[in-house]
């Protein structure tokens, strides 16, 4: 596909995000995706994850941990079969009742119009630290 298609369907994804449309979201990856955020000592929801079943289950542990305070995509790169996005975003953890804000890269790999792999890089101190009791 052409990058400008790829970026298309990266574009209706983060749509289909802003709507909590996470059957959606998984219509547009391939069977076995894989979705890989950074470790991060005692945050759950980092680390890898893969398949349908395994992004699933990270956006119901994202819904019950925490809450997007604002997003705010700033830039899109298409080449080929790689979208990359930069943006900003401020999120709250319910547990602690602590935000964090971060700059943050997404990689997105696609093949035949499916997102095959994804790969966060935000600021990884401030969500531990956000996520560590007071």
């Amino acid at each position: 596909m052409a990058a400008q298609e790829n970026a298309a369907i990266v574009r209706r994804l983060y749509e289909k995000f802003e709507k909590g449309d996470i059957d959606a979201m998984l219509g547009g990856m391939a069977e076995d995706v894989k979705w890989q955020l950074p470790e991060i000592a005692e945050v759950p929801l980092s680390g890898k994850r893969q398949g349908h079943n395994g992004v699933r289950e990270f956006f119901a542990s994202l819904a019950e941990m925490q809450d997007v305070q604002e997003m705010q995509i700033d830039h899109m790169v298409a080449e080929g079969d790689t979208v990359v996005v930069l943006g900003r975003y401020s999120w709250r953890v319910k547990a602690t009742d602590r935000s964090f804000s971060s700059d943050f890269a997404h990689v997105f790999h696609l093949a035949g119009g499916k997102i095959e792999k994804f790969q966060k890089f935000l600021d990884t101190a401030a969500v531990a630290a956000a996520h560590q009791a007071r």
